[in-house]
């Protein structure tokens, strides 16, 4: 199992589960947040946990080309899937990027079931 984790492609993964279509400019940095919207006017322990987990996320990565924080609990706030584009992870091995991530997530993670991480290094901009 833990081999499967580390044996996927990034973003084939990425599109599979958490891009959104969206057309995205080229050579500007594009920051979202994708959440699951709620009829209530209480906010869920999910979108507060998704709200703190990228504000941490943009904070740690302040020139990052996108980060998205998707919550795939329903609402709970129990299991997410993070996608962090950045050049930060450059010479890094994908093991150290999740590591990484997950450094800057661990008290967040300890309320969690799960969570799924993905990353990569962007390809360089031309202008």
């Amino acid at each position: 199992m833990l081999n499967r984790l580390f044996s996927y492609k990034t973003t084939s993964l990425f599109n599979q589960f958490i891009r959104s279509p969206m057309t995205t400019l080229t050579g500007s940095i594009q920051l979202r947040s994708v959440s699951q919207s709620s009829s209530s006017t209480t906010t869920s322990p999910g979108v507060e946990l998704q709200t703190r987990i990228n504000k941490l996320l943009n904070k740690s990565f302040p020139n990052a080309q996108e980060i998205i924080v998707k919550d795939i609990s329903g609402g709970c706030g129990s299991m997410f899937e993070v996608y962090i584009a950045t050049m930060d992870f450059q010479g890094m091995s994908k093991v150290k990027q999740h590591l990484t991530v997950s450094n800057i997530l661990k008290n967040e993670i300890r309320d969690m079931h799960g969570i799924r991480i993905f990353t990569e290094v962007p390809p360089p901009t031309t202008t």
